[in-house]
């Protein structure tokens, strides 16, 4: 798990951006109803033996 601080929402789309604590960059990842800017949040990448299958967010 990561964490990371809410950064950014996309004006027209269900997602937002945070900044990971750690790497310093941003992650894109979908708009959960309760977030706002500055909430503190950890996730973690969903993998399968295919690739991605998503990212899980939650909040702190």
């Amino acid at each position: 798990m990561a964490t990371g601080t809410i950064v950014a929402f996309h004006k027209d789309k269900p997602i937002c951006f945070l900044e990971d604590d750690q790497i310093k960059k941003r992650v894109l990842v979908l708009r959960l109803e309760e977030l706002k800017i500055g909430d503190r949040v950890s996730y973690q990448l969903i993998l399968s033996s295919t690739g991605l299958i998503g990212i899980s967010v939650k909040k702190l």
